[in-house]
């Protein structure tokens, strides 16, 4: 008991130390969890506060885009009445705009005198009122400069809610005033948008105007309470507003309801607005205050058991040591507490300090090491004056001073830019925020420093941005729509303009008639494709004169990809211009006669041989050479001899075209290019035969030298080429030694280098000979291949020629119509075929099983637009017999590209007569609606290239579905050719077709085999009926 008595003391003492201690502990958890409590709600109304502002921005952005559309697409012209604003199409756009853009309560046009002329409702109550004394209105209508106007509240005549208008100026063409285009929205809708946050009792939402009168706020203002809403808002507010503050988060009572909040505020970024979200402090500290009164009880409880523990502690040692896990388990908490702490420090994207009375920081985030490069361990302790530079240093003093002279119970943030010190002695732009953390331990700072390098970065590209503008360069700034925002003073100086005279206007005002308007759709069609074009082009100063300038345009987006401005630099180069072609002339011309030398043409040659090897198609090189032009120079002298060079080369650029190359080597020697010839070798040589027998004309004429006729005759040596599979040196020896060739034959004639090529066009020759012949001896014939409906049934036939040549046999018509149609000699081969046709049908109609079938005979356009093809049509018909009503005639699209009145008018006198009509390979060439309505057709006929894919390409099966809906709907009959299996079959009559011809029946047969497969069908036929 003594030795009980003697440690009495020191255990009492100790009883009261760990008392302290544990009180200690819980005031210091309190304290943490009271800053947990504090920043939660500071993050939840910043993160509404920033919600609501996206979502607002999104709606404004979708209601502006609709009425940019409305605007740009709606320019009336300048001599329009003042109520005509939009075209007719513009009502089925406003109100696919009133469905799609949920956020407009109704879109509307206003005209020039602010009577509503259109309304994207239904019900168009609003027409006919007028909007003409509205605020929004008279600033469209007094201040020319396009942009989006957003109203204070409005309210409008039979409509419960008040509403805000959103609206844009409408101009005309000749930049008048001619209306206006705008949205409404409801502030119900508003509240309906604001009431989807999550808010605790006490916690209110609101969205004011810029003078702070009340929008929209949840909970619901009624009206009893609307006005006093109204009327109280803090000075605090309308301080911060006044001030140019964007945002920020402070600590107040409202004075509408004396709750005390954190407010956090922000102007909205697309809308004269601003949100403000209070949180009351007693919801979101109700669970710390409900958490304290625990602790503390606790730490009562533990109190009053530890004093009673002393009583007994001399016989109770093992109480103190539970009281020991006790303390331990404070210590827990205690560190558990202090991580929770530190993981909402570290979500922070910002680097946090908090600092206490002495400037000592005392806690610190992950972040710091990202942005200043310091771990967290290395700055607790420590002044913040180990990250800042001197000047900084100072400036953060200041805001500390600024802060402590509010109000305690005001929770202000204070912010400046300033230069921080990172730990590898590097310094970085950061933007500091200091606010007061105020708790029961004491008075500390909070400071978040964020990385603003980029932002910094970014204000530097402006300032050269700027810079730029102000350059030599001529400089023009342009909304979406063209429309001019901005010029530079080197703008002024180029065009004679000055900045007021353009702004409002487009840039077309410097327009040079030299450009069509082909080459400015092609322009705007690669700025909206590219996003850039850059070229040459002509303008027009303000008094008239004309000059060449280098214009470069961008197009400048927004994040969402949306084309915003347009940004046009441009500056003279006509002297340079100028310059450059006397440069070229001399080095790429011969100053003799102005035709490309060889320089020139050798660099032409490269690239039309590059061009033909895309394309496909010939070109050619024709070598000209005079003949005794030397013995001309000797006897009569040089000077006489340019005269007829310059003769000859006047004489062979008449003789081509403007996209051909005629050039002089030196000489007497002369290099002709031609491109875009046909792919077709044979035809490319005939092409080039022709113009080498017109420059043989030409030059054959007599030419006056110092009054003197004199005759001088070429010889002409050429070469075809395709691609670059030759070298342009072989090319030029190919033509060389084709000349010589002409020389050696005699002169004054035209060789090609490929003895197979001139091979070729003597066979042309032949081939045009014996199709003369065959005409004369009887050696086509007409093969027919049938035609079907659904159920099988032959209908008729398409009657094809052939030609049964001697010694070539079955000569296939892709082989030799074209020929006939460049010799004429298809309208004989033509009234041949339809004579042919025409008395086989006569055979067929006494025969019982044949008298019912139709032929059908393809005429070609060469006949058609022939002045007596009706008369010669109804001689045929008149000579043979044949039955009219089964004689139709297949027509060419081409057939409808000129000349229609006279087609329609030949097509009724043979209709009259009996005659019928179909429209063959309908869809691959001119296809008009308006005219194929006036047609007298009878049938529409699928071409096989759409057949041949129907199954496998999307496209063809449309277009197949297509023709077949359009025959029905103009009450033509149609026909599938090239049919070849059972499956293209089910397709074409799933689709309405319901006739055929093509392999699956039938391939083209001589008369009498036709006629055997027409008795087979029709005696199946009976056999079924």
């Amino acid at each position: 008991m003594k030795r009980l008595r003697r440690h009495r003391a020191p255990l009492i003492l100790l009883i009261l130390s760990v008392n302290v201690l544990v009180f200690a502990l819980s005031g210091y958890s309190i304290w943490i969890s009271r800053i947990e409590y504090e920043t939660r709600a500071q993050v939840l109304s910043e993160n509404i506060v920033g919600a609501v502002d996206q979502s607002i921005a999104n709606g404004i952005g979708r209601i502006d885009l609709a009425l940019s559309t409305l605007a740009a697409g709606g320019t009336v012209p300048g001599d329009a009445a003042p109520h005509a604003t939009r075209q007719p199409e513009t009502l089925p756009l406003l109100a696919h705009f009133g469905r799609q853009v949920s956020e407009a309560e109704e879109f509307l046009l206003a005209d020039a005198d602010g009577r509503i002329t259109m309304s994207s409702r239904d019900d168009r109550r609003s027409v006919g009122q007028s909007v003409a004394d509205y605020e929004f209105f008279r600033g469209h209508r007094a201040q020319p400069a396009p942009g989006l106007r957003i109203s204070k509240t409005v309210a409008v005549p039979e409509r419960g809610d008040p509403v805000i208008v959103v609206s844009r100026r409408i101009d005309r063409a000749d930049g008048s005033f001619g209306g206006v285009v705008f949205a409404t929205i409801a502030t119900s809708r508003l509240d309906r948008l604001l009431a989807g946050y999550n808010l605790g009792k006490g916690d209110v939402v609101s969205l004011r105007d810029m003078d702070l009168e009340l929008i929209a706020r949840f909970p619901p203002a009624d009206a009893a309470s609307r006005p006093i809403l109204q009327s109280t808002v803090s000075a605090e507010l309308h301080r911060l507003i006044s001030d140019g503050v964007r945002s920020t988060t402070y600590r107040a009572v409202t004075p509408a309801d004396g709750v005390d909040r954190m407010l956090t505020f922000r102007q909205l970024k697309e809308a004269p607005m601003v949100v403000i979200v209070g949180l009351s402090r007693a919801g979101y500290l109700a669970d710390w205050r409900r958490a304290m009164r625990a602790t503390l009880a606790k730490d009562v409880g533990f109190l009053l058991l530890s004093s009673a523990t002393g009583l007994l502690l001399v016989w109770s040692v093992r109480r103190v040591g539970r009281e020991s896990s006790r303390r331990q388990a404070a210590q827990v908490a205690l560190s558990a507490s202090e991580a929770r702490l530190q993981s909402i420090f570290d979500a922070s994207p910002d680097a946090l300090l908090i600092t206490d009375g002495t400037g000592a920081i005392t806690m610190a985030n992950r972040q710091v090491e990202r942005i200043l490069g310091y771990g967290v361990n290395d700055l607790v302790g420590r002044p913040t004056d180990v990250i800042l530079p001197a000047p900084a240093r100072l400036v953060l003093a200041d805001l500390h001073s600024r802060l402590a002279e509010t109000p305690a119970d005001r929770q202000t943030v204070l912010s400046q830019e300033i230069r921080a010190l990172r730990g590898d002695g590097t310094e970085c732009d950061v933007e500091v925020r200091v606010s007061r953390v105020e708790t029961d331990h004491g008075l500390f700072t909070a400071s978040a420093f964020r990385d603003i390098s980029e932002r910094k970065r970014a204000e530097a590209d402006l300032k050269i941005a700027a810079a730029a503008f102000d350059s030599q360069e001529a400089v023009v700034v342009t909304d979406n729509a063209g429309v001019v925002l901005k010029v530079n003073r080197a703008f002024v100086e180029t065009t004679g303009y000055e900045e007021y005279e353009v702004v409002g206007r487009t840039p077309s005002l410097l327009r040079s008639p030299r450009q069509g308007d082909d080459f400015f759709r092609a322009m705007w069609t690669a700025i909206r494709q590219a996003g850039i074009w850059q070229g040459e082009i002509w303008n027009r100063r303000k008094d008239g004169s004309e000059y060449l300038i280098w214009l470069t345009i961008s197009a400048v987006k927004n994040p969402g990809g949306v084309i915003t401005h347009y940004v046009g630099t441009h500056y003279d180069i006509t002297e340079r211009k100028r310059a450059e072609e006397k440069i070229a002339n001399l080095a790429y011309f011969d100053q003799l006669t102005s035709l490309p030398n060889r320089t020139l043409l050798i660099e032409r040659l490269r690239q039309a041989t590059s061009a033909s090897g895309r394309s496909g198609r010939h070109g050619a090189l024709l070598f000209i050479d005079l003949d005794n032009f030397k013995t001309l120079n000797d006897s009569l002298g040089h000077d006489t001899g340019d005269v007829l060079l310059t003769q000859v080369a006047r004489r062979l650029r008449a003789s081509v075209r403007t996209e051909d190359t005629v050039a002089r080597l030196g000489g007497d020697e002369f290099l002709l290019m031609l491109e875009n010839l046909s792919a077709d070798e044979t035809d490319a040589a005939s092409q080039v035969e022709a113009i080498g027998d017109k420059i043989l004309s030409s030059l054959n004429k007599p030419y006056h030298l110092n009054a003197q006729p004199f005759h001088c005759t070429p010889s002409v040596g050429v070469t075809l080429f395709k691609g670059m599979d030759a070298t342009i040196e072989d090319l030029l020896k190919q033509a060389d030694i084709a000349m010589y060739r002409a020389k050696a034959a005699g002169r004054n004639t035209l060789r090609f280098f490929d003895p197979g090529m001139e091979a070729v066009v003597m066979e042309r020759a032949v081939m045009e000979a014996d199709l003369r012949e065959a005409l004369a001896r009887g050696q086509f014939l007409l093969h027919y291949q049938a035609q079907v409906g659904d159920a099988g049934r032959l209908t008729g036939a398409e009657a094809l020629v052939r030609w049964q040549h001697p010694r070539r046999g079955m000569v296939p018509p892709g082989d030799f119509i074209a020929l006939a149609e460049e010799t004429g000699l298809i309208l004989t081969l033509g009234d041949w075929v339809l004579e042919t046709a025409c008395r086989q049908l006569a055979d067929w109609a006494p025969q019982p099983d044949l008298h019912d079938l139709t032929v059908a005979v393809n005429v070609s356009a060469r006949q058609v637009r022939q002045p007596d093809f009706v008369d010669r049509v109804r001689a045929i018909l008149d000579q043979t017999g044949a039955p009219a009503r089964r004689l139709k005639l297949e027509l060419t699209e081409s057939l409808l590209a000129d000349n229609m009145e006279d087609m329609i008018e030949k097509m009724s006198a043979l209709k009259r007569h009996g005659v019928g009509f179909a429209l063959d390979d309908f869809g691959t060439g001119y296809s008009s609606l308006a005219y194929l309505k006036r047609l007298p057709l009878d049938q529409l006929k699928i071409d096989r290239s759409f057949v041949d894919d129907v199954l496998v390409d999307p496209n063809d099966a449309a277009i197949a579905r297509t023709i077949v809906a359009l025959a029905r709907s103009l009450g033509l009959g149609v026909i599938a050719e090239g049919v070849e299996t059972e499956a293209q079959r089910l397709f074409l009559a799933d689709a309405g077709c319901h006739a055929y011809q093509g392999y699956l029946f039938s391939k083209p047969l001589a008369v009498e085999a036709f006629e055997d497969l027409c008795r087979l069908h029709a005696a199946g036929a009976r056999a079924h009926g």
